[in-house]
C-alpha cells in the first residue's frame, strides 16, 4: 500500500498508476525549468540539445574530452523534457 491507499502496480517502482503519473509530471516540470534557465545546475555550463532523442538536453561538458561541446572538466548532467 502507498500513501494514497492504493496498491502499487507490479514493476512500477512502488507507485500506483496515479502517483507514477504525478511523479513523472513533477520530474518533467523540474527538467523544463532547468532547460529554460539554459545552464547546468551542477557546473553552470550552457546546456545543449542532443538531437538523437526528442527532448534530450546535456551539459556542454558532458562526455569524454574529445566529444564535449565546450572544453572543461567532465560533467554528467543530462535530462529529458518530453
Amino acid at each position: 500500500m502507498l500513501g494514497c491507499n492504493r496498491v502499487a502496480r507490479r514493476n512500477s517502482g512502488g507507485y500506483c498508476k496515479g502517483c507514477a503519473a504525478a511523479r513523472r509530471e513533477s520530474l518533467l516540470r523540474e527538467a523544463r525549468s532547468i532547460v529554460a534557465r539554459g545552464v547546468c545546475p551542477d557546473c553552470g555550463t550552457r546546456l545543449h540539445r542532443n538531437l538523437a532523442l526528442a527532448g534530450w538536453w546535456q551539459c556542454g561538458h558532458f562526455g569524454s574530452p574529445g566529444f564535449q561541446r565546450e572544453a572543461g572538466p567532465a560533467c554528467g548532467f543530462q535530462t529529458f523534457t518530453e
